[in-house]
């Protein structure tokens, strides 16, 4: 239903041909092969979770033998059900049947045999209220979250991928009509300089300067739109859509997000803590095994043909005096979580000095736009008062086309300051783990 929801989502956005940030990450659904490859690596944690619970699958044992040896005969059959349960116990129900004299244990049934029914009690287990088989199955569940988490973090991380390439394509195309309407003004001007010329108010020097400067400009734009065009053509890999998009410009928003908010959703530091939690599980079950296992047996039989009942109790114990696999793995699971507890220490720290880096950042390049703004305001002005004195004939080609050089290329800063810009609140919210919904 999730993935249904997504996807109506992600269609319902198509209906606005302008292809903004929630476009983007519409187009990352399930049917996106970057998203499909990520998102697999779950399956392979819901198998592992399945085949844990095979531990407690019913099963089917059974045996039969028929001897004709020169001095005796004999037959044996045993057929049974057992499960292994939650708790440890292990429950038996079954019939077997031996005749003669049997050739590797003393047991005698009647001829139609008897029926059997027992189970096996790990007393140390359950007292613990854990056991081998439960143990892999709260682990294997573990190890599914942690997929999870990888899952999260992966996602995370291509739709910063993603949206950084799509700034990135904002960018160029924005850059190319810069450099085009640059081209534009210095093919306008050449052909003012040709009529300039032979009108004789112009020396012929003034047009090879404007050829030269148009030609720069002819060779600057093939170089951005070549950017532009490989900009594009990645974006498009990421985004595996036949719809065609208008691009708009790069945004430019005030933003701003606490260090709380960023701690909220972190999908590594959860993932450590689920690592934690499973050296938890397991140094609860190698702490009962500095106590002796001791296993009760009970089973009861009933013979088909004498209508007759038995039953048979069993005691079975074991010790390792030193104990030494005991203090082995408990010193092995203390460096572990020693491990996993500096790791989450150092990556909380690393959280942190990102966090204020990149604010820092942030702040300074948003000062840097303020800045940026006033300086093409002041040079615009600049620019036409040289347009003014060129006409005037007080200022020469050069020094106009200089003016006009500088005015593009403080718009193509300010454009570099609001990608950079951008970007930076990209990396932000993928620390808060807020990309994609």
């Amino acid at each position: 239903m999730k993935k249904i929801l997504l996807t109506l989502l992600a269609l319902s956005l198509f209906a606005d041909n302008r292809l903004s940030e929630k476009v983007v990450i519409g187009c990352l659904n399930e049917n996106n092969p970057f998203v499909a490859q990520i998102l697999l690596r779950g399956d392979k944690a819901l198998a592992d979770i399945h085949r844990s619970r095979g531990a407690f699958d019913v099963d089917v044992v059974g045996g039969y033998e028929k001897k004709r040896y020169p001095l005796s005969d004999a037959e044996y059959m045993d057929i049974r059900l057992q499960k292994l349960t939650l708790s440890g116990a292990k429950v038996s129900l079954g019939y077997r049947k031996s005749v003669g004299v049997q050739e590797y244990n003393n047991i005698k049934t009647g001829k139609e045999g008897e029926w059997i029914g027992g189970v096996s009690l790990p007393i140390r287990e359950l007292v613990a209220g854990q056991n081998s088989a439960k143990l892999q199955s709260e682990l294997a569940k573990k190890d599914a979250k942690v997929q999870d988490f990888d899952i999260a973090l992966a996602l995370q991380r291509l739709y910063a991928k993603v949206l950084e390439s799509y700034y990135d394509t904002l960018y160029a195309r924005q850059y190319l009509h810069i450099q085009q309407k640059l081209l534009r003004n210095a093919k306008a001007r050449l052909k003012m300089v040709k009529k300039m010329i032979a009108e004789g108010s112009l020396a012929k020097i003034d047009l090879v300067n404007m050829q030269n400067y148009t030609l720069e400009q002819q060779i600057e734009l093939q170089k951005v739109r070549a950017l532009f065009e490989a900009k594009k053509a990645q974006l498009g890999s990421y985004l595996q859509t036949p719809h065609s998009f208008l691009l708009p410009n790069l945004p430019d928003r005030p933003f701003s997000i606490g260090f709380d908010e960023i701690m909220k959703k972190r999908y590594d530091l959860k993932k450590l803590e689920t690592q934690l939690s499973k050296l938890e599980e397991r140094k609860r079950y190698v702490s009962m095994q500095k106590y002796p296992s001791l296993d009760v047996g009970i089973y009861g039989v009933q013979d088909r043909y004498y209508q007759k009942n038995g039953t048979k109790t069993t005691f079975s114990l074991r010790y390792p005096l030193q104990q030494n696999d005991f203090k082995g793995k408990a010193a092995k699971i203390r460096a572990d979580m020693a491990i996993l507890q500096a790791q989450k220490a150092s990556l909380t720290a690393q959280i942190k000095a990102d966090y204020e880096r990149y604010m820092a950042r942030l702040k300074a390049l948003s000062n840097s736009t303020d800045m940026q703004r006033k300086t093409i305001s002041l040079k615009e002005e600049f620019l036409q008062a040289q347009k003014r004195k060129f006409a005037l004939g007080s200022t020469s080609l050069l020094e106009l086309n200089r003016a006009e050089t500088a005015l593009f290329k403080a718009k193509i800063a300010h454009l570099r300051t609001l990608l950079e810009k951008n970007l930076v609140q990209t990396a932000l919210k993928e620390m808060a783990a807020k990309l994609g919904g």
